[in-house]
């Protein structure tokens, strides 16, 4: 899930408005809407906020489903460093 997927899905889990996140976030609702678009990306100071509004970790935020699938499989290290 890409991060304005993430945003928007998490903000709705949360039972917040644009306008109620935009509030939290001491930005503009248009803003947020960006952000849910994918028009701009939240700087990394707004991805931290939103960490911790949503309750969650900023990987969480960051990490898109085939980053998830990679985190949730840990592998064994090879035996042979590759070259």
């Amino acid at each position: 899930m890409a991060l304005a997927d993430t945003i928007r899905s998490q903000r709705l889990a949360q039972g917040l408005t644009q306008g109620q996140l935009a509030l939290a976030l001491e930005r503009k609702r248009t803003t947020i809407a960006k952000y849910e678009s994918g028009a701009i990306t939240p700087p990394l100071a707004i991805v931290r906020l939103l960490a911790r509004i949503f309750q969650c970790s900023m990987h969480e935020l960051l990490a898109d489903e085939t980053e998830d699938a990679v985190c949730a499989t840990p592998t064994a290290p090879s035996s042979t460093p590759q070259l």
